[in-house]
């Protein structure tokens, strides 16, 4: 069990757990010796619960679909992380809070703790894997981030990453932030904006 888990984020579905042979006495066992605990309705952690927080990331997501193979809906998802917690999978800023967010072409019709679903479509060329999740790529980010008006201050951390680690052209990046640079200035070019932002950034604050 330990070696699957260690593919899907220290996380097994109850499907999986009994596919492996584990007895109801077993697993309780296991569960009083703290060496494993039910995380969601379905879905059991490998060791003690101390799940960080990309982990309780993790366990929403394996909860949406807890039938379809972790490989198929890696490959085929259908639904990405995206939005500030796309950023910090990817190591471009820090998260405005524990939100976890989500896009789906289609609503999600279940509850999901401290979790945002925005509602757009997406196609292969805007995702990639990142720690297993399907994750926006850096050109959805921008996209994502400032169509969602988020403080600049975000937004420009998130660009100077992307320009530092020349994951995109200045071109590109201004580009894609043109739609939306009225929420900052009327007067400024996208190229400027940019640098405006980037002043503005957490990590020039």
């Amino acid at each position: 069990m330990r070696a699957l888990s260690r593919d899907q984020f220290g996380l097994l579905t109850t499907t999986q757990v009994q596919a492996a042979g584990v007895t109801d006495d077993q697993i309780r066992e296991l569960v009083a010796t703290e060496n494993m605990w039910e995380s969601a309705d379905g879905l059991w952690a490998i060791g003690g619960p101390d799940l960080l927080l990309v982990e309780d990331w993790a366990g929403i997501w394996l909860t949406l679909d807890l039938d379809t193979p972790i490989s198929e809906r890696r490959h085929h998802p259908d639904t990405i992380v995206s939005h500030e917690t796309a950023a910090v999978l990817r190591g471009l800023g820090s998260v405005a809070g524990y939100q976890f967010t989500l896009t789906s072409p289609k609503p999600i019709e279940r509850e999901l703790p401290n979790t945002r679903v925005v509602v757009a479509d997406f196609d292969y060329s805007e995702w990639s894997l990142v720690d297993g999740f399907p994750v926006a790529s850096p050109a959805r980010i921008i996209a994502d981030l400032t169509a969602d008006r988020i403080d600049g201050s975000h937004v420009g951390t998130v660009l100077e990453t992307i320009l530092i680690d020349e994951l995109l052209t200045r071109e590109q990046v201004a580009d894609l932030i043109a739609p939306h640079t009225w929420q900052w200035t009327n007067t400024l070019a996208p190229d400027q904006v940019i640098d405006l932002l980037i002043t503005a950034s957490d990590r020039n604050a």
